[in-house]
């Protein structure tokens, strides 16, 4: 059984995510994004051991101090660029210019295996918010990052992004997933793909 636990980190109220299975002690970690003490004492309450770290996608609320894990990164292909330009990742406009040190490990669509953890992921590549924006489907959970939300979408005024790729992207490759698909966005509360069908004024025709 798929555990999940949700951290709100920063001051931009990250949804950080970790994820294990029920009696197995290695973990996966969702966007850090930051609050890396915090991050680390829900994992060792917990009592688990992190196997990797999964960007959803290259800004700086979700890659935040992802590199001070001592774990594999990855990132989508097309969001690599992001994670060493501080003008794309957006924190050269914030607090102080980030860049990732540690190298990550490059995916694009298709499933990423965890051997320690047991865990399975598929990638649903949602070009939109960035380039490489990604959801990761495990079972009938979605984690959206910052694509799809409660009764919202992601941004589309930053560096790269487009609105009408962020539009088809959730219409073409989410909503067609099944209604009771949790989904667990980058930013506030839980949602389900048959909510969004049915309130999600971003996503009505016309």
């Amino acid at each position: 059984m798929l555990k999940i636990e949700k951290i709100a980190v920063t001051v931009f109220e990250t949804n950080c995510y970790i994820l294990w299975c029920e009696g197995n002690d290695n973990c996966l970690i969702i966007d850090p994004g930051g609050d890396v003490e915090r991050i680390g004492s829900v994992i060792r309450e917990h009592s688990l051991q992190p196997e990797a770290v999964l960007l959803t996608h290259g800004h700086i609320d979700h890659i935040g101090g992802c590199d001070q894990f001592e774990n594999d990164i990855y990132i989508h292909i097309e969001d690599k660029e992001f994670l060493g330009k501080p003008q794309l990742n957006l924190s050269a406009f914030l607090f102080r210019p980030y860049r990732v040190r540690k190298r990550p490990l490059i995916f694009a669509n298709g499933k990423l295996r965890f051997s320690k953890s047991g865990l399975e992921i598929e990638i649903i590549h949602t070009p939109g918010h960035t380039p490489g924006s990604c959801c990761f489907l495990i079972e009938n959970n979605l984690f959206s990052g910052d694509t799809l939300f409660l009764e919202g979408i992601g941004r589309t005024d930053f560096p790269r992004a487009s609105y009408h790729d962020l539009i088809n992207s959730i219409k073409n490759k989410l909503l067609i997933l099944p209604p009771d698909t949790r989904v667990f966005p980058g930013h506030g509360p839980e949602t389900t793909i048959r909510y969004e069908l049915h309130n999600n004024e971003f996503l009505k025709d016309g």
